[in-house]
């Protein structure tokens, strides 16, 4: 629990909240490198775009 609150102080003082939180989770919790995130980010897009294509497929039908 104390985790939880250091990090709610912590990203509070914060002005670029969603990068810092990032950050600071990889750093001191563990997790994964910022280029396993962006490949995760990127191989996301590609399905939602693969899912996109793939309703637009089934209503021409």
């Amino acid at each position: 629990m104390w985790v939880s609150n250091l990090l709610l102080v912590v990203l509070y003082e914060q002005n670029d909240k969603s990068s810092f939180l990032f950050r600071f989770i990889q750093q001191n919790l563990g997790g994964l490198s910022v280029s396993d995130y962006e490949k995760l980010q990127a191989e996301k897009s590609n399905l939602q775009i693969k899912y996109m294509r793939y309703l637009l497929n089934i209503k021409k039908r």
